[in-house]
């Protein structure tokens, strides 16, 4: 996607290309969580740790609002066995700095694809150990 025709933009209009426009499923681990000043959470995922290379991503952008009403999208994030993220964590949230999981919790993700290039390059995700 770095190299992607035409170049992906990264203005606040910019839309999605073609690769992004579908939903995809993926059974995952989740290895760290944050929630971030507007209240999006943001969940770095992995495969199993006993792969490698390690791969990570991170996943983000899904609320809760002040009032703590969930919108739907945040339902897709589902841990086994049955339940969802925030009846998962209950009042356990994670908070405004990274929660790291040993071991990391299997988790289920559906949703649209979305390559953000502000964050094309650089260091691994989530923060250091």
């Amino acid at each position: 996607m770095i190299k992607h025709k035409p170049k992906i933009p990264t203005g606040p209009t910019s839309g999605r290309v073609k690769e992004e426009e579908r939903n995809v499923g993926v059974a995952a681990f989740l290895y760290a969580a944050s929630r971030e000043a507007d209240n999006d959470f943001h969940l770095i995922v992995g495969r199993d740790h006993t792969l490698a290379p390690e791969m990570y991503m991170t996943i983000g952008g899904f609320g809760i609002t002040s009032k703590g009403v969930t919108p739907p999208s945040i339902s897709r994030i589902s841990i086994p066995p049955g339940g969802h993220f925030k009846k998962f964590f209950g009042t356990k949230l994670p908070g405004m700095t990274y929660d790291f999981y040993d071991p990391p919790i299997p988790i289920k993700i559906e949703g649209s694809p979305f390559f953000d290039m502000t964050h094309a390059t650089g260091s691994r995700p989530g923060h250091s150990v």
